[in-house]
């Protein structure tokens, strides 16, 4: 139990610069707040949004909801927890919403201003469900015991 709270305890420091007005101008303000994060307050949360955001609607809502703008660095954050499924079906995902031809800069604008089609795609709103299903049955990846595993060298006070 004292290990899930660090969890948490990470979770809120890392959101408790956050205003919530940001969400009306998601690139200038919310989305370099969480980028210029301390990279274990960084991590805990974009870990945390997207399992949230998956297990209660899927990968279709974690675009939808806009979170997808993490999207490349909570790949990384997975792969430096240990998670290689759950960094993979998140790939997966991300290549179906993202054409090959745009940019990181460009995904992040046309998301938040919702100009991906895609994600009212009944075709593809099925596969992403596929996608979620699998991610949420994954038993051999815990994200969150392997997070603690990856933030065992920190505590809380390093970032009071």
């Amino acid at each position: 139990m004292a290990e899930q709270n660090k969890i948490e305890q990470f979770y809120k420091k890392a959101v408790e610069g956050i205003d919530e007005k940001w969400f009306s101008n998601p690139l200038t303000d919310w989305y370099p707040y969480i980028i210029n994060l301390p990279k274990p307050l960084k991590q805990v949360y974009l870990v945390s949004i997207l399992d949230w955001q998956v297990n209660n609607g899927g990968f279709e809502q974690y675009f939808s909801n806009h979170y997808g703008l993490f999207t490349p660095e909570t790949i990384q954050t997975l792969i430096d927890f240990n998670c290689p499924i759950r960094s993979k079906l998140l790939k997966i995902s991300f290549d179906i919403i993202k054409p090959e031809t745009d940019s990181y800069e460009m995904f992040r604008y046309k998301l938040v201003n919702n100009q991906y089609d895609q994600l009212d795609d009944e075709k593809v709103n099925d596969l992403l469900d596929d996608i979620s299903d699998v991610y949420n049955n994954i038993n051999e990846e815990d994200v969150y015991e392997r997070a603690l595993v990856y933030l065992s060298p920190f505590k809380i006070e390093d970032f009071m």
